[in-house]
């Protein structure tokens, strides 16, 4: 039997943790959930925000103060009600109902009225920054590329990228990888990992995605996006990068071409 597509999944998520499902760490599990635990997640995304923001500042001489932003793969709205603080206005785009419900109800609480959302890019729009954190890895790559092409292509000129990728994992030998495919499609085999590592049966399958860098350097460049600044991390084995970029027609001068 074949499973449900990865977004499925993710509004099962959604569903049954979602802040846990945002941020894999035990303490937001919605079992340990308690308010310290709470207002340090939300804490995280204000964090981050005003640390894109200072790179922004540092690396391309102008902080991170959109008239139009987009957060992709919003969540709760984590980052995204920060990003909606210092934005004109902010796009929030999920794919799971339950996510885009949630994050209303957070950007409601925090009374922001320049916030829309939505399920899918939508062709035709324009946004002076777009920003997608801890959100391609959960995507298949062969569906994700095309996506980050259509955002990239969304970037207005002068606008900026904010991207976090994972790039490489611990036990990414072509055996490790044929085993999470076939437990990410077949719900028997998903069932009975899930028994064997002790979890409930109906918790999701929450796919790891490594992206090639090479390949998501190609689309950045393709689409206009040739000033890049790269931050890279370790953590528990897997390599993670985050890039930030400026869309410009004219990143290289002629004479260093």
């Amino acid at each position: 039997m074949i499973r449900h597509s990865y977004t499925h999944d993710w509004e099962l998520l959604a569903k049954t943790d979602p802040l846990f499902a945002v941020l894999s760490d035990p303490l937001y599990q919605r079992a340990n959930l308690s308010p310290e635990a709470e207002r340090r997640f939300w804490h995280t995304g204000e964090a981050y925000v005003q640390y894109i923001s200072d790179l922004f500042r540092t690396h391309f001489g102008e902080p991170c103060r959109p008239s139009r932003a987009l957060d992709f793969g919003c969540g709760v709205g984590r980052i995204l009600v920060p990003l909606a603080r210092i934005s004109g206005e902010a796009v929030g785009i999920d794919a799971s109902p339950t996510m885009l419900e949630l994050a209303r109800a957070a950007c409601d609480r925090a009374a922001l009225r320049n916030v829309s959302f939505a399920q899918s890019p939508m062709p035709g729009e324009s946004f002076d920054l777009v920003n997608s954190t801890l959100v391609f890895q959960h995507i298949p790559v062969r569906v994700g590329l095309p996506i980050l092409a259509t955002l990239l292509q969304q970037i207005s000129l002068n606008g900026f990228l904010s991207l976090h990728l994972l790039f490489e994992r611990p036990r990414s030998r072509p055996a490790y990888r044929i085993v999470r495919w076939l437990r990410s499609t077949l719900q028997p085999l998903h069932l009975i990992t899930n028994r064997l590592r002790g979890s409930a049966p109906s918790t999701p399958y929450m796919q790891m995605n490594p992206y090639p860098l090479n390949k998501v350097l190609t689309l950045l460049s393709t689409n206009g996006i040739r000033e890049v600044y790269l931050v890279m991390r370790s953590r528990n084995g897997s390599e993670i990068a985050l890039l930030l970029g400026r869309k410009s027609k004219n990143a290289v001068p002629a004479e260093a071409a």
